[in-house]
């Protein structure tokens, strides 16, 4: 007769991952870390992207708004309404002509673009605007911008663009700055024909409709018979120092009404 011990455990036999079976799990585990990873850098690579891309852009907005917002002031006269109000005394073709006896002095209605030596053409832009008040010039009210070696400069009591002591505007180890011009016209007719002269011919007449000048000395004051519009456009491109892949160009066009008051 057999007697059984109800206290006695029988033994299980319990089998592991076969080399098979752990080889396989190790090898679709780190497929899953690689692809995780993989999703990872693209992401950052993306978002770094995205921040230069933003910085730049950034950058050349800040840019441009000062640039334009500044140069509408050329011209800019306390007390312009009392000028143009005035009469303009007999003979006179413009109450700007020298012998006016009520006009802005010179300077206010004065633009000029040159350049800095070994820079591109048109490429720093002088004007005046009454900073301070009163109706008179002071060299103070002078500005400027220019570029020079791949900075944008500023300048105030500007008196050319080749003087000394400009002050930086952009940092050149963030940025570089390079085909800055300024494209000024009078008379500007709104077309892509830089400073040319319009004509209409009817019955085999030919009659003059518009002389577009640039604002070289001498056609500012405007005081010719036509319209007299004076338009700057400014252009320039940017490009990370860091990365010459990120490169932004702009440009604008503004209307300066303030420097001829015919």
């Amino acid at each position: 007769m057999f007697m059984i011990n109800k206290y006695q455990t029988t033994k299980t036999s319990q089998r592991g991952f076969t080399l098979v079976e752990f080889m396989i799990s190790m090898a679709l585990s780190l497929a899953a870390v690689l692809v995780v990873t993989s999703i990872y850098v693209t992401s950052f690579s993306i978002d770094s992207k995205t921040i230069k891309f933003s910085r730049l852009n950034d950058e050349v907005t800040s840019i441009m708004a000062l640039l334009s917002e500044d140069i509408k002031r050329a011209g800019f006269v306390e007390d312009a309404e009392e000028i143009i109000k005035a009469t303009v005394p007999a003979g006179n073709t413009s109450r700007c002509n020298l012998d006016a006896t009520k006009c802005a002095d010179i300077e206010f209605r004065t633009i000029l673009v040159d350049k800095f030596t070994g820079e591109d053409d048109d490429s720093c832009i002088l004007f005046s605007y009454d900073f301070f008040g009163g109706g008179t010039y002071s060299v103070l009210e002078a500005f400027g911008y220019r570029i020079h070696n791949g900075k944008l400069e500023t300048r105030q009591a500007a008196r050319s663009c080749t003087e000394g002591y400009w002050q930086a505007l952009t940092d050149p180890s963030f940025v570089t700055i390079s085909a800055l011009n300024f494209k000024c016209k009078v008379s500007d007719d709104g077309d892509n024909t830089d400073y040319e002269t319009d004509t209409v011919t009817v019955g085999g007449v030919t009659t003059v409709t518009n002389i577009e000048l640039s604002c070289a000395a001498g056609n500012l004051p405007y005081a010719g018979a036509f319209n007299g519009t004076i338009t700057v456009e400014i252009s320039f491109t940017a490009t990370l120092v860091d990365d010459a892949a990120f490169s932004l160009t702009t440009s604008e066009k503004v209307l300066v009404r303030n420097v001829s008051y015919d």
